[in-house]
């Protein structure tokens, strides 16, 4: 027999399971199949009027046998379906423990995506600001670090759109504007979050619009990841102007030459595609200037040249130079006097041919003034007392340097007698002045331009 309550078979007879104690029904009792008989003949034959009930004859006592008797199970026709066997605990465990895991994975879910959501983006960088952790605040940025584009250049640049002051509490609003963005970075969604701040130095409630930019990329591939946009905060093709020939530097890094747009009149002009706002130091830098240096804020297509104008060549490059506009001027008058061809002295002056064709003029018309047709000529000639200063600059061209001379020149000569045409020798000083301009050529100082004074005698 069955418990009715888990199923567990008991010995025939028993009051109460022995599994889970409950009581157990009563089994239906056993009945021969001559009661049996009877009882079907009983529903199916027609009721017959009672009878007087007279005792049985000894005649039919005699005859009347004893029949066997077999127990029958009076639901023996009906088939019996057996209990369900019970759930066994480790059943009932692994169900109790995949509800929990649902349950924290939906709680999971629900944490991941407040966690995720613009606002708490928003606040997290915002509470980075606050505790003016820049490299925190910085990984929240959507923009790729550069050169120019860092944690130091991320802290200028929002400290000048902060005014320069320390936030000390705020509250970010829920987003005020979707707008779409073609970045490849991203699906095309932007969220406008309007944070109002308190900063130590002022009561007065500000307010800031830190943009979001919903990446392709998702967080656990299951949440939306957002990161702040730049975009109030970037510059694109700031231009710098300086001269052929410098450093240019900005906050420290050196420009690379290929960020050179254009060239003109011996000035460079450098392009930086992408760098953030807020205060940068520029610095124009060469072994033979003075270190030009100044603050700029750059704004898009923003152009600075103002230190162009501020560059000075060193003492010590003015006074070599001086030194040797007296030295080039002598050898140059020299090999006039020894009658030496333009080749002897070509090393001094430009490669460039215009110049070299100028210069080879003048010499040449020197060279005539060493010696006359008529038999005149200079016999002896000492140059002395050299003297100049630095004329001016071109600041277009730093590197061609004018400088105002003057020499005393004392030379021998012989001169025709009018009278006689007797040749005479003779002397004379002049105290001349000329003009030269060096240009720098790789490392070196050569003559772009010079002045030679004509010999005059009679």
């Amino acid at each position: 027999m069955y418990c009715e309550e888990c199923g567990t078979k008991n010995v025939e007879g028993a009051k109460f399971c022995e599994a889970c104690g409950a009581k157990m029904a009563i089994p239906a009792p056993k009945i021969t199949v001559t009661e049996q008989k009877r009882a079907e003949q009983k529903t199916t034959e027609p009721e017959k009027s009672e009878l007087p009930k007279t005792e049985p004859t000894k005649a039919e006592s005699v005859r009347t046998e004893p029949v066997r008797t077999e127990p029958v199970n009076a639901v023996a026709n009906t088939k019996q379906v057996p209990a369900k066997p019970p759930m066994k605990a480790w059943q009932k465990a692994a169900i109790l423990c995949a509800v929990g895991i649902i349950i924290l994975i939906f709680a999971a879910f629900k944490m991941g995506q407040s966690y995720y959501s613009p606002e708490k983006v928003t606040k997290r960088y915002m509470s980075s600001v606050q505790k003016e952790n820049w490299k925190e605040a910085f990984s929240y940025l959507d923009i790729k670090k550069s050169k120019f584009i860092n944690v130091n250049s991320f802290k200028e640049a929002l400290s000048s759109e902060l005014g320069y002051e320390k936030v000390k509490n705020f509250k970010v609003l829920q987003g005020i504007e979707k707008a779409g963005r073609t970045d490849k970075d991203s699906i095309g969604l932007t969220r406008n979050m309007k944070v109002y701040y308190i900063s130590d130095n002022s009561s007065e409630q500000q307010d800031i619009t830190v943009k979001l930019v919903k990446l392709k990329k998702k967080e656990f591939l299951v949440f939306n990841k957002w990161k702040v946009s730049p975009e109030t905060l970037q510059v694109s093709d700031y231009s710098i102007a300086a001269p052929s020939g410098t450093e240019l530097l900005v906050d420290g890094q050196k420009i690379s030459a290929k960020n050179i747009e254009s060239t003109e009149d011996g000035i460079d002009y450098y392009t930086i595609k992408s760098m953030l706002k807020g205060k940068h130091k520029v610095k124009i830098t060469s072994p033979y200037i003075e270190d030009a240096e100044e603050e700029v804020y750059p704004e898009d297509g923003g152009y600075e040249d103002s230190l162009v104008n501020e560059i000075t060549i060193k003492p010590d490059i003015v006074k070599g130079l001086i030194k040797q506009a007296e030295e080039d001027y002598t050898a140059i008058y020299k090999a006039a006097f020894e009658k030496k061809d333009f080749d002897s002295i070509k090393a001094l002056f430009s490669s460039d041919k215009e110049v070299q064709s100028r210069i080879r003029q003048n010499y040449e018309s020197l060279l005539g003034d060493m010696e006359h047709e008529d038999g005149t000529s200079i016999t002896k000639l000492t140059l002395h007392d050299f003297s100049g200063e630095q004329e001016y600059v071109l600041y277009s061209s730093i590197f061609l340097q004018t400088f105002s001379m003057k020499v005393t020149c004392d030379y021998d000569y012989t001169s025709k007698n009018w009278w006689t045409g007797e040749l005479e020798d003779q002397s004379d000083s002049n105290e001349d002045s000329y003009e030269v301009t060096y240009q720098l050529e790789g490392d070196k100082w050569v003559i772009a331009s010079i002045y030679l004074n004509s010999i005059y005698y009679y």
